[in-house]
């Protein structure tokens, strides 16, 4: 699989963008701006930021991007007391109803030392705005802050670092809560230790948000963890990858992601073992779990990269990368793009801009709007100032690499190590949409298993495929089994209903059956012949051309 991938090209030419492959397109910000967040809207994109305001005064203001144009900068809020903090930045989100929800810092009163989450509403796509009051269900004088959201239920979840524990020397927590009510709502802890300023990231699901965050355990390991809705309630939260890294203060240095069809994408920044390194993770079972990360860049005699991390996906589930990086370059730090596939598979490095290791030049942001990605950062200098970038995915690199975690094209002779079962695993049997399924009984030739679910892209796009197998060489003795890894058996059911498959489903929503196959994410097929030995596999979508495909089909029907 992916565990422990090296980089193993350098980034020493790595090409700059030129004028022809992005535009121009800098947010109507005044100088002085900073701390943008970004969001994609359902026609274009939301951005929002702080800049001066006069008398002391910091203004928090909006824009709406459209058809390549943004709109008239609108002031949500303007006052003292609002928190202008590099890292602490404000966000904005679209709602499930359309309306656009606002979270910001702001402390509660001249003097006190700890600040509060606000949040506002605006129902006519950004034009005004109406304040709700604070997030938070209490009224201490800490943090509360680093905000993200995403979709929840009917509603928009706010997901934030609470430190009202640390009011009595506890951690710092994180929460969640549902926007858009005039009195705060009672908030629940998803994680009751997690570092105290890296920012939080939230995406839509196929089954509902997944959270990233920095976590932190007793001993000052702090690596990114994920939790996410499950039914009505939140998974436990586990780390989307144990780099083990020690380090005693917070790096201020929160991970990214990105969620289409299923797929899910995390990006971060750690120096575990005094190594700095970007790193990407890939979930295909809609977050409930994450294959090994790929290293997207890491320290040379350059330099090295310094975080800030974005992350974008295109129509095939690759993700596009962003992140500051002094590595590999004579030219200084730079903002820079790349493409990774979820096999692995890398792309060039492109440099997007010049940038600063300074703080002042916080974090860029990145969504995608159509066939292009839009990129917002802040500049820093004696006055710091908004720069965005329009750049087609066209003009993003490729993938390249000969990194995958498939069998390929070659159907005999497997790896010597695989990481699913050897051998079909018999005495299994599990109700579905067509009664009870047992795998022994099923054997009376090669059987195809396949791990997929209703909410993934790339396994329903698999089912007319499957589908003409079972038909095709049912008299040969093939089998198919599709063994669905859902929550709701009901979503199965309706999809076997609508989709008409010729196979036998079986429901995996206890996951048990996923651990005794050694499958970690879907989709996956596993190709076993008639005497239950396991002969090809392909994690990832399967296509009718691939020739590995079909000679070890071959193989199989023709066997002995």
């Amino acid at each position: 699989m992916l565990a422990g991938l090296a980089l193993l090209s350098c980034l020493r030419a790595t090409p700059v963008l030129a004028a022809g492959d992005a535009a121009v397109a800098d947010p109507p910000a005044a100088r002085g701006a900073m701390a943008p967040g970004l969001s994609a809207t359902a026609d274009g994109a939301q951005l929002i930021w702080l800049e001066p305001g006069g008398a002391q005064a910091v203004r928090l203001r909006t824009a709406s991007y459209r058809h390549g144009l943004w709109s008239a900068a609108v002031t949500i809020v303007s006052r003292p007391l609002l928190v202008a903090n590099w890292a602490d930045t404000p966000v904005v989100a679209a709602a499930p109803d359309g309306a656009l929800v606002a979270t910001w810092a702001q402390t509660r009163a001249p003097g006190r030392s700890g600040y509060g989450l606000c949040h506002a509403r605006s129902t006519d796509g950004g034009r005004t705005w109406a304040e709700l009051g604070i997030v938070h269900d209490d009224d201490s004088d800490v943090e509360h802050g680093f905000a993200s959201l995403a979709p929840l239920g009917a509603g928009l979840g706010v997901f934030w670092l609470d430190g009202r524990a640390t009011a009595h020397q506890g951690p710092m927590a994180l929460r969640v809560t549902t926007a858009g009510s005039n009195a705060a709502e009672t908030s629940l802890v998803l994680d009751e230790r997690v570092c105290d300023c890296c920012g939080t990231a939230a995406a839509a699901g196929s089954s509902g948000p997944v959270i990233a965050y920095r976590d932190r355990t007793a001993d000052e390991i702090r690596d990114i963890w994920f939790v996410r809705r499950r039914g009505e309630g939140w998974s436990e939260p586990a780390p989307v990858h144990e780099d083990r890294w020690q380090i005693t203060g917070c790096p201020v240095e929160g991970p990214a992601i990105a969620a289409r069809g299923g797929v899910i994408a995390v990006a971060w920044f750690t120096a575990a073992g005094g190594r700095p390194t970007v790193k990407v993770a890939f979930s295909r079972d809609d977050g409930r779990s994450f294959d090994p990360p790929v290293e997207i860049d890491t320290a040379d005699a350059a330099g090295g990269p310094f975080g800030r991390v974005a992350v974008a996906l295109d129509d095939a589930a690759n993700a596009v990368v962003f992140w500051s990086s002094a590595s590999g370059s004579n030219r200084g730090p730079a903002i820079r793009c790349r493409r990774l596939g979820p096999t692995g598979k890398l792309g060039a490095p492109l440099e997007v801009a010049r940038t600063s290791a300074d703080r002042a030049a916080g974090f860029p942001r990145v969504v995608r709007v159509g066939e292009e990605l839009l990129a917002v950062w802040t500049e820093a200098g004696e006055q710091t100032a908004l720069r965005a970038r329009r750049i087609p995915l066209a003009n993003v690199p490729g993938l390249e690499g000969a990194v995958t975690s498939a069998a390929g094209d070659s159907p005999t002779p497997l790896p010597a190590s695989v990481p699913f079962a050897a051998n079909l695993p018999g005495g299994y049997s599990r109700s579905g949409p067509g009664g009870v399924v047992a795998l022994d009984a099923l054997r009376t030739g090669p059987v195809l298993v396949n791990f997929w679910a209703t909410w993934c892209v790339p396994c329903r796009r698999e089912m007319p495929l499957l589908a003409g197998l079972q038909q095709r060489f049912r008299p040969q003795g093939l089998t198919v089994v599709g063994i669905a890894v859902d929550d709701s058996a009901a979503a199965v059911a309706d999809f076997v209903a609508k989709e008409k498959l010729p196979f036998a489903v079986a429901l995996d929503s206890s996951e048990d059956c996923r651990d005794r196959f050694g499958v970690r994410s879907v989709p996956t097929t596993l190709l076993y012949d008639r005497h239950g030995k396991l002969v090809w596999f392909a994690d990832g979508e399967i296509k009718a051309e691939s020739p590995g495909f079909r000679l070890a089909l071959g193989e199989a029907i023709a066997a002995d």
